[in-house]
């Protein structure tokens, strides 16, 4: 099993061989096998058990659409998405806290980095240099980095949550079942060893990234959780709705300790929570942008002051700023 769980594909085929599985669980295997050797970049590999195994050959005369999407997985690993760029527009952006990388997911799944001076991908990574690329099954919804820049986490519309080295574009772990919908949102906890997820599903999740397994659920939002993050000491969670409701949630009990309403500028309308992002050098404060064209700075008991809206995902130490949008651009301004 430990074999399984860490991805020593090699010794369990091995073992493989000396049983006498059922014809069916040889299928999900090799094909769970194929999936994360994509993954992990070992595409001879992943061609060779998919095209010259007996399984995988049972695999194309029984269930030729999962065959299929196999193979379309090799494809598109080799396949350049700048050539659909416009018709696959970004879904979300993130700046590393380092300053170096600027990542995007696109709805067609492609996750890129970005030189953020030249506008071109970062060619110095050697994976996006042969045209291989991070990925998702279905649409990048949310991104995150760990707070040494080394790992990235990747929410999508299937539900699944991937968490990648972005060095190397390796997959590190695999949540399949995070959420029963799209993933909205994705944070790691300060020392990296926990996953923060929100959903369209209504909740909030807390996930072990050694275990892959789910330690806390958060209820209480009526609607799609738009934005999910910790507070800077890691004993609160603060959560943001379509639902129109702010949320503040103890990590420890992972009960709801208050709720309130953010100002959406005109007077007995609620509106949709867009984004929650932390004030930088103020532990308590945070801004709360809504889709009434205002954004609020906030504190945990509730207190705002609006501003205009200006934009989201700025660079940690530089002016810069970075938008995203349907019609395809990624544009970056200095206010």
């Amino acid at each position: 099993m430990s074999e399984i769980t860490s991805g020593h594909w090699d010794t369990v085929l091995q073992v493989v061989q000396n049983l006498k599985l059922p014809d069916h669980k040889l299928m999900d295997l090799y094909e769970q096998i194929v999936i994360e050797l994509v993954e992990l970049r070992e595409l001879g590999a992943a061609r060779t058990l998919l095209r010259q195994t007996d399984p995988m050959i049972a695999l194309k005369h029984n269930y030729p659409d999962r065959h299929a999407h196999l193979e379309n997985l090799l494809a598109r690993s080799y396949f350049d998405p700048r050539e659909v760029g416009q018709k696959c527009h970004v879904e979300c952006a993130r700046f590393s806290p380092d300053g170096q990388f600027l990542v995007t997911g696109s709805v067609d799944g492609f996750i890129e980095v970005w030189n953020f001076t030249t506008g071109k991908l970062r060619k110095d990574l050697k994976y996006q240099a042969q045209d291989t690329f991070m990925m998702m099954e279905e649409s990048v919804l949310c991104l995150t980095f760990s707070r040494d820049s080394e790992m990235l986490a990747s929410g999508s519309g299937d539900g699944k949550i991937k968490v990648w080295r972005i060095q190397s574009g390796q997959c590190l772990r695999r949540l399949e079942k995070a959420h029963s919908k799209g993933v909205t949102a994705v944070q790691f906890s300060k020392d990296s060893t926990h996953l923060l997820s929100a959903s369209f599903d209504h909740s909030i999740r807390i996930h072990g990234l050694k275990s892959g397994k789910l330690i806390k659920e958060f209820l209480g939002h009526t609607a799609v959780v738009n934005s999910v993050g910790f507070t800077t000491d890691g004993h609160y969670i603060i959560s943001g709705s379509s639902d129109g409701s702010v949320r503040i949630w103890s990590v420890r009990s992972g009960e709801c300790t208050n709720t309130f309403k953010a100002i959406s500028g005109l007077v007995g309308r609620e509106v949709a929570i867009h984004s929650i992002i932390p004030v930088p050098r103020n532990a308590d404060q945070f801004v709360v942008a809504s889709r009434s064209n205002t954004v609020a700075i906030m504190n945990t008991q509730g207190q705002v002051h609006e501003k205009e809206v200006i934009g989201c995902a700025h660079h940690p130490h530089q002016n810069l700023i970075a938008t995203y949008s349907e019609d395809g651009l990624l544009r970056l301004w200095k206010p």
